[in-house]
């Protein structure tokens, strides 16, 4: 990723250290270049699959160097929301595995929710028995391509599926959960499952 910032001319320098079994890359950013760029270059590296299988990324805000730990708790924060990508390529949308602060909004606030209280709601433990079963997680996965994009289509096209397979994975969810994703409130809730989910099994 450090190879990617200097390719395209991000950065002045980078900083590498680890901090607990996270790894730490402060970027000191380049001359005229878009605070939006480093996120816009990570998920475009992640969605060429570049981002090496079991790696999540947390974006923290461009600060002042003295504020660089305010930036650091960002980015650890953004970190409990990614997913990492799945080495069979099929599980999620590999757009999730880099999650920047800056885009979280509100959904930060879901974050100050124990996770032991999370890990009980009844929609986080019906996505964990789908999970278990056989191609639960194929499903799910489809599910998580399908609220990211907001297109049965465009899920399909993330996912390198034929548009019928992303379908029928979906009414298996559908049937499951209890949900009518073409609801508005229930396409609401199962991105909010999903959310509380990712954040119940993560702790940074």
């Amino acid at each position: 990723m450090i190879a990617l910032m200097a390719q395209k001319r991000l950065m002045w320098s980078a900083h590498v250290g680890v901090v607990g079994g996270v790894v730490a890359v402060l970027f000191q950013q380049g001359v005229g270049s878009p605070s939006g760029e480093l996120r816009t270059a990570l998920r475009q590296c992640s969605r060429k699959r570049r981002v090496a299988y079991g790696v999540r990324v947390g974006v923290g805000g461009l600060v002042d160097s003295l504020d660089a730990e305010i930036s650091w708790e960002q980015a650890l924060l953004a970190l409990r929301f990614a997913s990492p990508r799945d080495p069979s390529g099929e599980v999620g949308d590999p757009g999730y595995a880099v999650v920047d602060y800056d885009s979280l909004g509100v959904l930060t606030a879901l974050a100050d929710v124990p996770a032991s209280r999370l890990q009980r709601a009844p929609d986080v433990v019906a996505l964990d028995a789908l999970i278990a079963k056989a191609n639960g997680a194929l499903d799910v996965g489809a599910l998580e391509a399908f609220c990211l994009t907001g297109s049965l289509r465009q899920a399909a096209q993330v996912l390198y599926l034929h548009h019928s397979t992303v379908a029928a994975r979906l009414e298996r969810v559908e049937k499951a959960m209890g949900w009518h994703l073409d609801n508005p409130a229930d396409r609401f809730k199962a991105q909010f499952a999903l959310l509380a989910r990712r954040l119940a099994h993560t702790s940074g």
